[in-house]
């Protein structure tokens, strides 16, 4: 697991809770391979912050599944190939 540090707990903005809801949401589609949900909320993660770079990684990973699909069994793991 990796975590962001986004604020103090109870200081979060409007903004940055709903990003992180958004998020989420984009996570639990990618997890099940449901990739046009997945990509429709890590965008409009984007466009809640634009220099988002989880949802910005998350968009390349999906394009990279588009081309080679995991397979049926995939746990949700990525591989990074490179640093």
């Amino acid at each position: 697991r990796v975590f962001e540090l986004l604020g103090v707990a109870g200081e979060l903005s409007d903004a940055v809770r709903m990003l992180v809801q958004t998020y989420e949401t984009g996570l639990a589609r990618y997890r099940v391979q449901d990739w046009d949900g997945a990509e429709a909320a890590f965008r409009e993660c984007i466009e809640i912050a634009p220099m988002d770079s989880p949802s910005r990684a998350m968009l390349e990973r999906i394009a990279t599944f588009r081309q080679a699909p995991p397979a049926a069994d995939w746990d949700g793991v990525w591989v990074a190939q490179t640093k």
